[in-house]
């Protein structure tokens, strides 16, 4: 089950939001409560079992694109 990040159109607050099923909807932003929200582009990190970490952004990058 993916962990979406969201960011809010009215706030600019961004949150994350597990993903159970594709029909569902994100919820509303829980800073303000607007309805707009829009999903941002996230890095992904993946672990291996040798220990090397990976991922796919440098240290410190959070989120995509504002």
């Amino acid at each position: 089950m993916p962990i979406y990040e969201y960011q809010c159109d009215a706030c600019h607050h961004t949150f994350e939001q597990l993903v159970i099923s594709k029909n569902d909807k994100p919820s509303d932003c829980p800073e303000c409560g607007a309805k707009k929200v829009r999903r941002l582009m996230s890095c992904s990190r993946f672990v291996s079992t040798s220990g090397s970490g990976g991922g796919g952004c440098a240290p410190g990058v959070s989120s995509g694109f504002s």
